[in-house]
């Protein structure tokens, strides 16, 4: 029980400290390049033309784009974090009730935390290129927001049974 605690904490303090810089990092990109782009250059070209097209429309696709590439980079952090939060709370727990320290009850508590913080950031990210969205085409925010809601309540749901499962 002792040698699984301490692997247990060994690896959440390795993931969290390979984990959470880089993921701060990169959610900093993606907030300065929405910033950068979308407040900032979007209403200074509004006025613009270029090839017919408005320049806005262009820096905007320029902004998503790069707002998505650095999203997509935190999510592989966000699994690193998760798992170091994870085993954390599964410390925590087999602290409070000694007798389940398994691999699978760590992995199985790693996964729900794993699933909470997806949601959290896709709804955020969600929450912040919803106006680039709705200024390229209302139900496009619509549609988006749908589907992000099935997905996170379906995660949700899947998280719950698996933290019933392991109790």
């Amino acid at each position: 029980m002792v040698r699984v605690m301490k692997d247990l904490m060994k690896e959440a303090k390795r993931d969290l400290s390979k984990g959470l810089p880089r993921l701060i990092l990169m959610l900093g990109f993606a907030i300065i390049i929405w910033i950068i782009g979308a407040q900032i250059i979007a209403p200074i070209g509004r006025a613009l033309f270029v090839f017919g097209f408005e320049f806005v429309r262009i820096i905007r696709w320029i902004t998503l784009f790069f707002v998505g590439l650095f999203v997509i980079g935190a999510l592989v952090e966000i699994r690193r974090v998760a798992d170091g939060l994870g085993a954390i709370i599964t410390y925590g727990l087999m602290k409070a009730k000694p007798g389940k320290e398994t691999t699978k009850t760590v992995r199985k508590v790693q996964e729900v935390v794993r699933a909470f913080l997806y949601v959290i950031v896709v709804v955020w990210v969600y929450m912040l290129i919803r106006p680039m969205l709705v200024a390229f085409h209302p139900v496009l925010a619509g549609i988006s927001a749908l589907i992000i809601a099935v997905w996170a309540l379906s995660a949700v749901y899947k998280a719950i049974v698996i933290a019933l499962e392991s109790m």
